[in-house]
């Protein structure tokens, strides 16, 4: 048995306090340009469902994972823009983001297409948290120049406290399979921060993003899963305690929000889901066997080694 990786440096620690703003920068390093020629399975972009608070603590730029065969390298990126309120061509840092490279897949194609697809959707939403910065700053350059001081100075406040926080994670892996995180964590203003966690499970068998369906042979998987879920809740007073008052059960499932871990399906609800803001993320593991009745066969003995574990993804 391998060891597990604990990358401690890049877990999130979820807290529930607002996000401080980044005041270490990490130096920018060229990220290789990967072009895809891969033409295989669809990939859905998976969108957060909730805001919560998260302060992730980034590791150390150019750090190499090594999950097994398939290996993780990531480099940290700046995120500067035009600082408000400052001199002509004078940038601020607001944040960092790691960018993956997976290496160690057969298919150089589908590897590509890997990479090109998490790495694009981590660009996009570090593109949007600059949009967010670059417009507030002008609604502040707006009320400075109207004379509303009051105003200004709560914009201003808030640019000078947003930052976002990106890192990389490791899940699972066996020879079929292998599932990492991106973890992000940003404050734009208001009580709280906000993180989002999205998980990326590949098959490296059928190379492609796995759907939740993809492990099913029925397509009425879902009152199964709930029924599992409302018989860990009715079992575990310390989940109910963590949701909603008045609330014993849950009545769907969001498809994206899972991955294996061991012999367990995760399934995950972000804050405001099915609990409040301070309850952070709730997490249920099925395991597989319980699930035997609709699982397909490749997944009837399913077992991953377990790379980084709920408790550490989600910080409870």
């Amino acid at each position: 048995m391998k060891n597990k990786l604990l990358l401690c440096s890049a877990t999130a620690m979820l807290i529930l306090s607002a996000c401080t703003t980044v005041k270490d920068a990490f130096a920018d390093t060229r990220t290789q340009d990967i072009a895809s020629g891969y033409t295989g399975g669809i990939h859905e972009p998976l969108e957060a469902t909730a805001l919560y608070t998260a302060q992730i603590t980034a590791g150390p730029a150019d750090k190499t994972l090594v999950p097994g065969s398939v290996n993780v390298s990531t480099e940290q990126k700046n995120i500067a823009v035009p600082k408000a309120d400052g001199r002509p061509g004078e940038t601020v840092n607001i944040g960092t983001y790691e960018l993956p490279a997976v290496t160690g897949i057969g298919d150089k194609d589908f590897q590509s297409y890997v990479n090109k697809t998490i790495q694009g959707d981590i660009i996009s939403s570090v593109e949007e948290y600059k949009k967010t910065y670059e417009k507030q700053a002008v609604e502040y350059d707006k009320a400075k120049a109207e004379g509303k001081t009051d105003v200004a100075e709560g914009l201003k406040n808030a640019l000078d406290n947003m930052s976002y926080i990106s890192t990389i994670l490791p899940l699972s892996e066996n020879s079929e399979y292998f599932a990492l995180a991106n973890i992000v964590g940003a404050y734009t203003g208001g009580a709280h921060g906000y993180s989002v966690i999205t998980p990326y499970n590949i098959d490296l068998a059928n190379e492609r993003f796995m759907s939740l369906d993809n492990l099913f042979s029925t397509p009425d998987y879902e009152p199964v899963l709930l029924s599992e879920i409302n018989k860990i809740i009715e079992t575990d007073p310390s989940i109910r305690e963590r949701m909603y008052p008045g609330s014993d059960s849950v009545s769907d499932i969001d498809d994206d929000d899972w991955f294996l871990s061991g012999s367990d399906l995760v399934i995950f609800y972000p804050p405001y889901e099915i609990g409040p803001y301070s309850s952070g993320y709730i997490y249920f593991e099925i395991p597989l066997s319980n699930l035997s009745s609709i699982l397909l066969p490749e997944y009837q003995d399913f077992e991953t080694e377990v790379l980084n574990s709920p408790e550490e993804l989600f910080g409870n």
